[in-house]
């Protein structure tokens, strides 16, 4: 789903899909290898957006392990904004996805259903906001 919403992102920026910037990885994994497939790519990429905070904090220290320094040379953000986001030797850029809002939601509509079961259920959309920090380069907004 995730590389689904990332190709639809591209193309409403009219930007091209290019597979080879993906790179996949099993939660838990040493990412040392994934390190070494990502500096291998041609050009390679200035930056990456991992999946989850834990993963971004782990890949923070092997990045700067390999002698590569954030966000000079590798910006780096997170998908999920959490506590472990400010805890790492460089501070992440997160996506945070809003989980209370959502949490929200889904109880008002949970009740909304109780209370008229006949109603048809509704989507609802809770926008993510983007946390800046210091591992995207960007400037943090006051």
């Amino acid at each position: 789903l995730r590389i689904h919403g990332y190709r639809r992102a591209l193309e409403t920026a009219g930007l091209p899909f290019d597979e080879s910037l993906i790179f996949a990885c099993k939660v838990g994994a040493d990412l040392a290898p994934l390190w070494q497939r990502i500096t291998r790519s041609t050009p390679p990429p200035t930056g990456i957006v991992c999946y989850n905070a834990e993963m971004s904090a782990q890949l923070v220290g092997v990045i700067r392990r390999h002698g590569a320094r954030i966000p000079e040379e590798m910006a780096l953000v997170s998908l999920g904004d959490a506590h472990v986001n400010t805890l790492v030797e460089v501070p992440l850029t997160a996506v945070d996805n809003n989980y209370r809002a959502v949490a929200q939601a889904a109880v008002k509509q949970l009740m909304e259903q109780i209370k008229n079961p006949q109603a048809s259920p509704r989507q609802v959309l809770v926008k993510p906001t983007l946390v800046v920090r210091e591992s995207s380069g960007a400037k943090e907004e006051s």
